[in-house]
């Protein structure tokens, strides 16, 4: 096989490392600037290599290989990795080539991370891959991108973002790796890989030179880096048998980044804990407002206004009828909703009582409706919509709001006083098995959230609040209880999002919504909020020009949002720091603390975490966990985030197929259950193209009508495939993997 043929066949479906470290937050163009720093490794690490190496009758050098596959493979968070081995050409046994730039050779190593689990079997694969490839080396990278037709400036190819080199003056050694070279400039353009390491391998001491690229990483972030990369080395030398779940961070910067961050950056506003105490329930806020402001507007519906004495009034008389009803102290009641003033009475009727709140979309299909309310255990379905009817068992809003007892001592006059574990809602969320799941709340989280100080939702009494939000999803809740919890006007949109926001001064929207509004013909925001999808950069400067712009992040099983920041022009879009009374750890696949900088999953603890999904014990299991590093009980989002330097988190996607389209919660799994379920469906992919989702399905006779037809009597509307593209079969890669950009030529 020739160098080529060699080199293609190595490279061929290796994705590009593009979650490599990084602690940037401001987005500017990139300068290309080179820095370095250097670590000197401790001489006991330096015994434990050298000691390692003579056991298993090894280069020094491909032991360090062997270690560093693993290690930039778990910090880039993938199964394969490109790592580049630059070595002096002269210890190649073929004739160098006139074009070839300079008298270093170098060549490619694939880490296959998964097989590499104990040192022996990395030091066999790192072995058998420089036997093989050192025949083809090529003179220098870019020559060998060239020879491989790529572009190392496209995210698609294959460039290895680390470099590896060896440097050792000693002649004792004689492998083709362990030269003496020259360390690069450590200033001017790069050409692709953002770390260059240079090895200096000598009798009594290893010291590791990191040649970096200032656009991806701080001094700081470098400095770590190196140190870590002998914390992960001294562990695994250790323990050479568990290297996928040796510790990627020093103990010193865990407890630097608990104490900075855990106790400081992520705690700034932890007052607010007493006044969440202080006040159990939303409604006792708002009976305050309403007795110290009868005549404040609280709902605006088109033209017609609610005020807090009449809002107070109607859930007042709707608790009573209830309670004649039989709901009691932690009742779950389910109430069919739709966008109208009658869904918050009944809201604040219930939590009145202290009962249950249970949303149910009224559009929903019958068969989902039925789920949930039997998931849910209600004893008690309400309708609050004018035109559903779809319950006849169903009490009616119009009745419940006639009511008139015939003793007043029957009316309610106070608020049921709340304990630390009543819940106030039960909302439900997207599932992997084809059926939605149950999320209760606990009314002190959503009291801890309604009096954040850093949420700039409502500043102040009779602040206007565009509410946007469906009415099943728990950002309604969220929305409603922060307006009336802080004596906010909420405004309805009732159909025209672009006139309905005209009359508010804040907003809380997706940035779906948000890109849909004009900030030149909205002059009257003051502030806009953002959550439930990632807040594109070009969207965020569009408004930061006019208004003050924040972004929140937060899993309704953490009530609502555990995160929010301001995003400043020319930043990076980030989603904040932890707000107070919550707590956020970064882990790895092992539920280790990653470095700031690298890529883990996102747990989330604190007041807000629910108890637990309804009836799920072996999920509960898997996804509340006891907190390893403190008190309570964290949630594993499934989402991917990092750490920067500035000790804000970076989100970065989600680690399943769960996806936000228009703002809605999407778990692909399900679409693609409810899919494979439908006669003469035999293989199903479900992508999300320009905001849609789309399914591919096999064989190409599917009767995609009636499928759709099907999936809409037993999906939510947002859930059901824009298109469904009927395929001979699913597209794989030589690998065996789903082809994505396969999919993605059916709409080129």
């Amino acid at each position: 096989m020739d160098a080529l043929a060699y080199w293609q066949q190595l490279t061929m479906d290796v994705p590009m490392a593009t979650n490599m470290p990084t602690d940037r937050f401001i987005r500017d163009s990139p300068t290309y600037q080179v820095q370095s720093v250097a670590h000197l490794l401790s001489r006991s690490t330096h015994a434990q290599l050298a000691t390692a190496a003579a056991q298993a009758n090894a280069e020094l050098s491909v032991l360090w290989l062997s270690l560093l596959s693993v290690y930039l493979a778990r910090i880039a968070r993938q199964d394969e990795l490109l790592i580049g081995v630059k070595l002096p050409a002269v210890w190649l046994n073929h004739t160098l080539p006139n074009q070839w730039p300079s008298h270093h050779a170098l060549l490619l190593l694939h880490c296959h991370s998964k097989s590499q689990g104990t040192l022996p079997d990395a030091l066999t694969a790192t072995q058998q891959q420089l036997d093989a490839s050192l025949p083809h080396a090529a003179g220098s990278l870019e020559h060998l991108l060239q020879a491989l037709r790529l572009n190392c400036d496209s995210l698609s190819a294959p460039v290895p973002n680390v470099v590896v080199e060896f440097a050792m003056p000693s002649s004792e050694y004689q492998s083709p790796l362990t030269k003496l070279v020259s360390p690069p400039a450590v200033t001017g353009r790069a050409f692709g890989p953002t770390l260059h390491l240079i090895i200096d391998l000598k009798d009594q001491s290893t010291n590791i030179t990191a040649c970096y690229s200032g656009d991806q990483f701080s001094s700081e972030l470098a400095h770590n880096l190196l140190a870590n990369l002998e914390y992960f080395v001294s562990n695994a030398m250790a323990d050479p048998n568990q290297l996928v779940i040796t510790p990627l961070t020093r103990p010193k910067e865990v407890v630097t980044l608990m104490r900075d961050y855990a106790r400081g950056l992520l705690c700034d506003n932890a007052g607010n804990a007493s006044a969440a105490d202080a006040v159990d329930n939303v409604v006792r806020l708002m009976q305050a407002t309403a007795d110290a402001h009868p005549a404040l507007p609280a709902l605006e519906y088109g033209s017609y206004i609610t005020t807090y004495r009449d809002l107070i009034d109607q859930a007042t008389t709707v608790a009573a009828s209830l309670q004649a009803h039989g709901v009691a102290v932690q009742s779950r009641v389910a109430v069919l909703v739709e966008n109208h003033p009658s869904t918050i009475v009944m809201m604040m009727a219930l939590w009145t009582l202290g009962a249950i709140y249970v949303p149910i979309d009224a559009k929903l299909p019958m068969a989902r409706q039925t789920y949930m309310i039997e998931t849910a255990e209600c004893a008690t379905v309400v309708d609050a919509t004018p035109t559903s009817m779809k319950w006849p068992e169903a009490l009616l809003y119009s009745h419940l709001l006639s009511y008139s007892p015939s003793a007043p001592a029957n009316r309610p006059n106070q608020c049921h006083p709340y304990a630390a574990t009543d819940l106030a809602y039960i909302i439900f969320t997207s599932g992997t098995t084809g059926q939605p799941k149950g999320v209760p709340i606990f009314h002190h989280g959503l009291m801890a959230l309604v009096q954040q100080d850093q949420l700039h939702l409502c500043p102040h009494r009779g602040t206007r609040l565009l509410h946007t939000m469906g009415q099943s999803f728990d950002g309604y809740i969220f929305t409603v209880a922060l307006c009336l919890g802080r004596q906010g006007t909420l405004i309805f949109n009732t159909g025209d999002l672009i006139s309905a926001a005209q009359r508010a001064q804040t907003a809380l929207l997706t940035p779906s919504m948000l890109s849909v509004l004009d900030p030149h013909t909205h002059a009257n925001l003051e502030s806009i909020s953002t959550c439930g999808e990632a807040l594109p950069f070009h969207l965020a400067q569009t408004w930061t020009k006019h208004c003050a712009v924040y972004n929140g992040y937060g899993p309704s099983e953490a009530t609502v949002m555990s995160h929010s920041v301001r995003v400043d022009s020319g930043q990076v879009v980030t989603i904040g720091k932890p707000i107070a009374n919550t707590t956020c750890y970064i882990l790895d696949a092992h539920r280790n603390l990653v470095p700031i900088g690298v890529i883990g999953e996102i747990f989330i603890g604190g007041t807000g975490v629910s108890p637990g999904y309804l009836n799920r014990p072996d999920l509960n299991a898997t996804k509340f966990i006891a907190n390893p590093f403190g008190d309570g009980t964290l949630y594993a989002t499934g989402d991917l985030g990092r750490w920067l330097s500035n000790g804000e988190v970076e989100y970065q996607g989600r680690m399943d197929d769960q996806v936000k389209v228009r703002g809605y919660r999407i778990e692909l799994a399900e679409v693609t259950s409810a899919l494979l379920a439908q006669s003469g469906v035999t293989a199903v992919a479900v992508q999300v193209y320009d905001n849609q989702v789309v399914a591919f399905a096999a064989p190409t006779d599917v009767d995609t009508t009636a499928v759709l037809h099907a999936l809409a009597t037993q999906l939510p509307h947002y859930m059901v495939p824009s298109h469904i593209v009927p395929v001979s079969s699913i597209p794989q890669t030589a690998n065996g993997k789903l082809d994505a950009r396969a999919l993605k030529t059916y709409f080129a």
